[in-house]
């Protein structure tokens, strides 16, 4: 755990957005303080529930248990970043601060902020092997935010690629290629502020 925590420091002083997948997950006070380095915090709802030791069956649920680690975090909270290019608070953090992002298999996914969330549905598919799904789909976010599309539109095609995943057999071999993007995430973005604005 100290690799990852450096790690999640080292990107946040260099103005790199960082997502922490917290599997296997343990108990919020095991993990406060990577959850406290990361810019976004990306369970499944079972992982969500031993974080905090809550219920995570209904929608309200996974709002409230997702609430619940942004509240227990001191360092969720405003601040900006310096890079080599530029100075801004590049998450617009005065609307978000860090994002939750749950991943609820088949109902997709549910995002929260501080001031707001919003669930994502995802496309029905012939799903055969989920293996490797919640892997396809963390890496996607993070390959598309890469590209400087905002949080909903990175979770949207991540939800995409992530449907794609679970028609295939075993983990790597279902993964995607980059020419599976779709179209509209192909190019590159110009950078900007409000990457993580919900």
């Amino acid at each position: 755990m100290k690799c990852t925590i450096k790690a999640l420091q080292t990107a946040r002083k260099h103005s790199i957005i960082s997502i922490f997948n917290c599997a296997p997950a343990l108990p919020l006070a095991q993990l406060e303080e990577a959850i406290d380095s990361c810019d976004i915090l990306c369970p499944n709802e079972t992982e969500l529930s031993t974080l905090t030791g809550t219920s995570t069956s209904s929608n309200e649920d996974i709002v409230n248990a997702s609430l619940m680690v942004l509240n227990k975090c001191p360092n969720c909270k405003i601040h900006s970043f310096t890079n080599s290019l530029t100075t801004h608070s590049l998450f617009t953090r005065t609307c978000t601060g860090k994002l939750v992002v749950v991943t609820l298999g088949e109902n997709g996914c549910c995002v929260v902020s501080r001031t707001r969330h919003v669930f994502c549905p995802t496309e029905k598919t012939n799903c055969v092997d989920t293996v490797g799904a919640g892997d396809s789909f963390i890496g996607t976010l993070a390959f598309i935010l890469s590209k400087n599309y905002c949080i909903l539109e990175a979770i949207t095609c991540a939800l995409k690629i992530a449907s794609l995943s679970v028609t295939r057999f075993g983990a790597q071999k279902s993964y995607s290629y980059a020419t599976d993007i779709p179209t509209e995430f192909q190019a590159s973005r110009e950078a900007r502020e409000d990457l993580l604005t919900l």
